[in-house]
């Protein structure tokens, strides 16, 4: 009887050995977040590009065209690289590929 209950104790043993619950796994609930990265935008980009003169309506000397035409072109063309600016910009900020 004694090798009985010996027998039945150790039974009792690796039974519950076998039947220990898995360790917990810490990354089953964890649900990822991503980061949130800021993007600067410079003042310089955002403001609105200024008014292009326009020619007056008169006579111009040959020394005054250029001068009258470069004020347009500059004008026009700072506008141009701002908004050049602004879309590289929002392209790298949405990772936009287009």
């Amino acid at each position: 009887m004694n090798r009985f209950k010996s027998m039945l104790c150790l039974f009792a043993v690796a039974l519950a050995g076998c039947s220990t619950p898995p360790p917990p796994d810490p990354m089953r609930d964890v649900v990822l977040v991503p980061e949130k990265e800021a993007v600067n935008v410079p003042a310089e980009t955002l403001r609105p590009c200024d008014p292009i003169p326009k020619l007056e309506d008169r006579a111009y000397a040959q020394g005054e065209v250029p001068a009258a035409i470069n004020s347009i072109v500059t004008v026009a063309s700072d506008c141009r690289k701002r908004q050049r600016d602004a879309v590289t910009t929002i392209r790298d900020a949405f990772n936009l590929k287009n």
